[in-house]
């Protein structure tokens, strides 16, 4: 734990507007020894709930170059994600794990469970949007998987939605539909 930690804190226990967000990200970026960063991904586990969701709120804003950072991080953001009670910190949350997103990695079933449940839930738009990506990034290698996740999708016509989860449910019901094709191909 670095020495910057008590004062970072501090700021991050202070209304902030996204400048000052963006500015923090900067800083975390730029630091060479990689303190900032680790310090505000410490800070995300706070328990005032402003300190985690500015810490949350920086790590959005580091450059995707930090992407190979926070997969070693997936486990520990899943494990927080599911125990997680704040609305706003699991969004941001997500973002993260949406956007560091491995292909690669052991598939959780844990995770995609939950992405799964969230999708026809009653939680708001932009995390059932974020967990239908997710999902689909989970599923895509897996047909058994695929064809759960087009069921799911399909049961979203008879639920409430926004324009939002219609054009990223679109998209994801066309990258299927392209997967499929481009599996009769090469069979």
């Amino acid at each position: 734990m670095s020495n910057i930690l008590p004062n970072l804190r501090k700021r991050l226990s202070e209304r902030l507007h996204a400048g000052e967000i963006q500015a923090l990200a900067s800083n975390a970026d730029t630091c060479h020894d990689n303190t900032l960063r680790k310090d505000l991904y410490t800070l995300t586990l706070d328990k005032d709930p402003r300190v985690a969701y500015n810490a949350l709120w920086c790590l959005t804003y580091l450059p995707a170059r930090h992407s190979q950072w926070f997969r070693a991080k997936h486990p520990e953001m899943i494990d927080h994600l599911l125990t997680c009670q704040n609305t706003s910190h699991r969004r941001l949350l997500l973002t993260l794990l949406e956007r560091t997103f491995d292909p690669k990695a052991p598939l959780r079933t844990d995770f995609l469970d939950y992405c799964l449940d969230t999708i026809n839930s009653t939680l708001p738009y932009a995390q059932r949007a974020l967990c239908m990506k997710l999902a689909y990034a989970q599923c895509r290698t897996i047909p058994e998987l695929l064809s759960e996740l087009r069921e799911v999708l399909e049961l979203m016509e008879y639920g409430p939605t926004s324009p939002g989860i219609i054009s990223a449910r679109r998209n994801i019901m066309r990258q299927m539909s392209r997967h499929d094709i481009e599996s009769t191909i090469d069979h």
